[in-house]
């Protein structure tokens, strides 16, 4: 399936795969086989240092753009829109039908 989606690219897209909570023990006492796969197959980091704040979507962003919170702009894990003066939902708590994730 992979190798179809990188058909429907001039630039393969980059997958980045996070493991939120995940400790990275775990990958050395080889429990997690699949997750070992794919970091044979490809590229992971041995050491990470966190942004501050140490959030998921802060930390996402910074690792996709290279840019630290105070420059991206995420520097928690809500979303705000401007548009609506709408602070968003959480995506840690389940949604209602029709509402907003943000």
């Amino acid at each position: 399936m992979i190798f179809l989606l990188y058909q429907l690219f001039d630039v393969p897209p980059l997958i980045v795969i996070s493991l939120d909570g995940f400790q990275s023990g775990y990958l050395e006492r080889g429990l997690s086989p699949a997750i070992y796969r794919l970091q044979e197959c490809g590229t992971y980091s041995k050491y990470m240092l966190p942004s501050y704040p140490s959030k998921t979507f802060p930390n996402h962003y910074t690792i996709s753009t290279g840019l630290f919170p105070e420059s991206h702009g995420i520097i928690d894990n809500y979303m705000y829109d401007r548009n609506v003066n709408d602070p968003g939902v959480s995506t840690f708590v389940p949604l209602k039908i029709g509402q907003k994730c943000f």
